[in-house]
Parts: C-alpha cells; structure tokens; sequence
C-alpha cells in the first residue's frame, strides 16, 4: 500500500516536471485577434484555447432594492488592508519576482505603434512605457519594435511568442509563499479574526 502510494506521488511529481508552452499571439489593426495555445509533453499533446462569447445578461427590472454587498465585495477591504504590513508587502513583492523568474520567455516579437489625438497624452504615456520597453529590449529573446505617433491616433500591435513553465516549479513557489509565517500571519489577523 504504501509503495503504490509512493510510485503515485513520484508518478505525479514526474507529470508535474514536464514543461507547458503557452504560445500566444495579440494582433490589432482595427480589432483585437489573440490566439492562445497550451503544448504539453514537449508538443505531442496541443490544446488551443478560444475565446468564449460572453453570455447577455437579462435586463434586470427597474425599481428593485439594492442587494446587500456581495461576499467579494466585503472581502476587498480586508485584502488591502493586509497590504499596509511592510512584512508582507515584501513577502508579496519577492513572490511577484519569484513567479516572474520562473517563466521563461522564448521568441518573443513586439511591434507597436502608439498615438492619442494630443501629443502631450502621447508624451505621457511613452514615458510611462519606456523602462517597460527597455526591459523588453535588454532580452535576449525580445525583438522589440515600439515607437510614438505624435501626429494622429493610433493603435497598432503585433505580438507574439512562447513562454515556458514547469508545473512543479510554481507549486513550489506557491506553496512556499501560502506556507511562509509572514503569510500565515497577515491572514490570521485579516481573515480569522474578522
């Protein structure tokens, strides 16, 4: 019994160790097209995500009294209020950093073409972007093409590329991140308490 138990648990670990691919393409000229799909077992297994529809909500009828807040709605305050632990906030921080590290980006292409009908809108939002681009720039993997269009408004993008992660890598960070004591207790003051 607990030999099958252990052969399951390695088997799991072993599935769990096999690299995703998730390519994906954006284009926009005058609508947005994505593409998406998810390569598993090295390509033999390949599964392209569509975008569903979204369903049309039923008119609701007028002179109705407003429900009371929803659960996600209470729950809001809390989540920012874990965020005023400087603790946490650099636990949160390094897990950001740790999830990012772990996907790797391979061929990855950008072409942009930014414009608004005021150039200083432009202005701002270009310098907002630029240490972004010049990250995406500094990689080697990147073929990053980005420019302004100060003279009318405009909204171009071809993107594409792959990134690769490995199941049991952000397990474990996720894992270690909900386990660390910091986390556990930012939630017990936020959550259990309440």
């Amino acid at each position: 019994m607990l030999l099958g138990i252990l052969a399951l648990l390695l088997g799991l670990i072993a599935l769990l160790s096999v690299p995703v691919d998730l390519a994906f393409r954006v284009r926009r000229q005058t609508s947005f097209r994505t593409d998406l799909t998810v390569r598993w077992m090295f390509g033999l297994l390949e599964f392209p995500l569509k975008r569903r529809k979204p369903r049309e909500k039923p008119a609701k009828p007028k002179g109705k009294k407003r429900k009371k807040r929803g659960r996600a709605a209470r729950l809001l305050p809390r989540l920012l209020g874990a965020l005023q632990s400087a603790r946490f906030r650099r636990r949160l921080f390094r897990f950001c950093r740790d999830i990012i590290a772990a996907l790797r980006l391979r061929d990855f292409g950008l072409r942009l073409r930014l414009g608004f009908d005021d150039p200083a809108d432009t202005g701002v939002v270009w310098a907002f972007l630029a240490p972004l681009i010049a990250f995406l720039q500094a990689r080697e993997a990147a073929n990053v093409d980005v420019g302004a269009d100060f003279e009318r408004e405009t909204l171009a993008v071809d993107a594409g590329g792959k990134v690769r992660l490995i199941p049991a890598h952000l397990a474990w960070i996720f894992l270690v991140f909900a386990l660390s004591p910091v986390t556990l207790r930012t939630a017990w003051t936020r959550f259990a308490r309440a």
